[in-house]
């Protein structure tokens, strides 16, 4: 697994380890371990493109939904420069992000994570021969939905299911663009193959702790009889969420 410093380590839903260290190597940086059950696997995390500095400290946090938070400090000593920053990235289902956190900082910092699964960090920065404490906190938007009601009814003389979802954002950062898009599937599970119906319902401007219901109507066939309908909340994967494995809302068996 090789030598390193400063670790920090974390345990998934399953109990896999997940490992963070610095090593002092030739290619000197923070290294990502994780073991599968069988082997481990190392990742380098790559210097900065555009200042070249390395990675050289870090904390790792795993949430209720096996999201991978981790919070890297960076530095290059150039000339009598010393540059520092801290940043904070996330991975999850849809893949990796990161955001820079401050452009001062020295090396030591720490991360701990709240009900939400949102990180919260503390870390040293350099003010004129010391330090000052300090620290900040990632919003994000979480959205989930649930049926209301729905039926088979009629719009502009044609036969069509009538329905009703509510769409909450539970998250701690606004919602300024996103949809609803509608689904005739074999089962309650999303699939890529299901057909999508209807045009997609718009969701702008949902702040934190707001509920919107959306009313819709789709055509209805008897091809549809025995399918599920299906809501899948932010189909075109426009927000970064806090689960992203609540995006789907059965809305019931048609007739």
């Amino acid at each position: 697994m090789g030598i390193g410093i400063w670790s920090s380590l974390a345990l998934d839903s399953a109990e896999l380890p997940h490992l963070v260290s610095y090593a002092e190597t030739a290619d000197r940086g923070i290294k990502y371990t994780t073991y599968n059950g069988l082997e481990w696997i190392t990742e380098a995390i790559p210097t900065d493109v555009q200042t070249g500095a390395y990675s050289d400290y870090a904390r790792i946090a795993i949430d209720a939904f096996d999201n991978i938070h981790m919070s890297v400090g960076y530095h290059l000593l150039s000339g009598e420069v010393d540059i520092g920053f801290l940043r904070y990235s996330r991975r999850d289902v849809n893949g990796s992000s990161s955001i820079q956190i401050d452009s001062q900082y020295s090396i030591e910092h720490s991360m701990a994570l709240d009900r939400l699964g949102l990180p919260h960090i503390a870390y040293l920065q350099p003010l004129k021969g010391s330090y000052v404490l300090e620290y900040a906190s990632v919003s994000m938007s979480e959205l989930s939905g649930e049926a209301v009601t729905y039926s088979i009814g009629t719009n502009k003389g044609k036969k069509s299911v009538n329905a009703q979802v509510l769409i909450s954002n539970n998250g701690t950062q606004s919602i300024k663009k996103s949809d609803v898009a509608f689904y005739i599937s074999d089962n309650d599970i999303f699939e890529p193959g299901d057909l999508r119906v209807g045009k997609a319902a718009k969701i702008s401007n949902l702040l934190p702790g707001q509920s919107r219901t959306i009313s819709f109507s789709i055509p209805y066939t008897a091809t549809m009889s025995g399918k599920k309908l299906l809501a899948v909340i932010d189909s075109a994967k426009a927000v970064s969420e806090i689960n992203e494995g609540n995006n789907v809302i059965v809305i019931g068996t048609l007739p």
